[in-house]
């Protein structure tokens, strides 16, 4: 009993107030139902800052609800999407018939896709070679059985028609949550207030999430001078999970006794973690075409943080129709790419919050490792640098073609 209630649980509060003994049985049956529950994915050693997006799913979801939901959850490579949803599933599979979490949805193909869900759901192998056919036997069968359906890295619209096809296809109470980059896909399945969008930590969580995998404690005994070198740390990662859990992963396994090694090896690891995160987030670049690809170069280089209408300091802020007529007269279409950026969360337009006048004010905004992505594809492009937002490169570009 303790080990499946531990004494921190709110559980006992409740019980020592007094519930009615039937309600205690039912809570108690499924408590120890998950705990023993074979399907029971594992989320991580520590996890840092998700419960106030459980919580807020949890009202999404409502499990009690006998209606057919699809939930779409949002944003950036290597925030977290696929941690929150195992969390999510280990809560509430329970509640459910039979459940399926396909997980790399982007890379696997559409046939497996269907084979391995109708196998979690009905314990059956279907023999087939095409889609149209799993899509057909889904269509049929899934109605049969209130299910969880979780998909997991999600890039196209042709995807959801293959594997949930439409609401009406389900058993109600069933719940079919979906994780994406690019929230294009999900515009004909899932309704704007079943949309969530995941945010990166906030320096709070980054702080505790990257300690506990440097020192093993989210709140370590350090000296100044290494807190210091961990803000630095901090401010470089810019709050996305995956990268704070490797650099601190990778700073545990060094014996560091000085702060010249600290220094040291930050610098390295800083290097390493960058190719990785690189190679991560160039996946979302590398699904766009070209047009798209180069308005998305150009935010990068040029145009983070600048207004979207015009200010009074005219060097530092852009119209947007002067920023039109810039990508347009490069033979670009810049409303549509823009709209594609922001669908895969590689960009964000906000309201910048100064009213100088009565106009408003808009400004593109983007995740450091995004940015620095971008420019390192330039960056890599060789000799023939196509973009300089360099002051010293530009000076020097200049006085080489005289």
């Amino acid at each position: 009993y303790m080990y499946v209630f531990p004494p921190t649980d709110s559980f006992i509060s409740s019980f020592l107030f007094g519930r009615k003994e039937g309600k205690l049985v039912l809570i108690i049956v499924k408590r120890i139902l998950q705990e023993l529950n074979p399907h029971h994915l594992h989320v991580g050693e520590y996890i840092i800052g998700h419960e106030s997006h459980l919580e807020k799913l949890r009202m999404v979801l409502d499990v009690k609800s006998d209606d057919v939901r699809m939930i779409g959850i949002h944003g950036m490579g290597g925030i977290g999407k696929t941690t929150l949803v195992k969390a999510v599933h280990n809560e509430i599979s329970s509640e459910f018939e039979a459940c399926s979490f396909l997980f790399n949805v982007r890379g696997t193909s559409l046939v497996s896709l269907q084979q391995q869900l109708l196998k979690d759901i009905f314990q059956s192998d279907e023999t087939f070679t095409h889609e149209s056919k799993g899509t057909q036997l889904i269509k049929d069968k899934i109605g049969r059985k209130k299910v969880l359906i979780i998909l997991d890295d999600v890039d196209s619209r042709d995807q959801l028609k293959a594997l949930v096809g439409s609401r009406d296809w389900f058993r109600k109470g069933s719940r079919i949550i979906i994780t994406t980059r690019d929230t294009e896909p999900l515009n004909k399945h899932v309704n704007r207030d079943e949309l969530y969008e995941l945010p990166v930590l906030n320096h709070d969580d980054s702080k505790k999430l990257f300690c506990y995998h440097a020192f093993g404690s989210e709140k370590p005994s350090i000296s100044s001078e290494y807190a210091e070198m961990c803000d630095e740390a901090l401010s470089f990662i810019k709050g996305l999970p995956l990268a704070l859990e490797v650099l601190g992963s990778q700073f545990f396994d060094f014996d560091l006794k000085t702060e010249k090694q600290w220094r040291g090896t930050l610098a390295r690891l800083k290097e390493s973690q960058q190719k990785k995160i690189f190679e991560m987030l160039k996946l979302s670049f590398d699904s766009l075409d070209d047009n798209e690809k180069q308005v998305f170069l150009d935010i990068a280089c040029f145009f983070v943080g600048k207004s979207r209408r015009r200010h009074k300091c005219w060097f530092d802020y852009f119209e947007v129709d002067d920023i039109k007529v810039f990508w347009e007269e490069c033979g670009f279409h810049p409303e549509p790419a823009i709209n594609v950026l922001k669908h895969k969360s590689l960009i964000k337009i906000n309201k910048w919050e100064e009213n100088y006048d009565s106009l408003e004010k808009w400004r593109f905004e983007m995740h450091d490792q995004i940015r620095d992505m971008g420019r390192k594809i330039v960056e890599d492009e060789g000799k023939a640098c196509s973009r300089l937002w360099n002051d010293r490169k530009v000076i020097k570009t200049l006085r080489k073609q005289k």
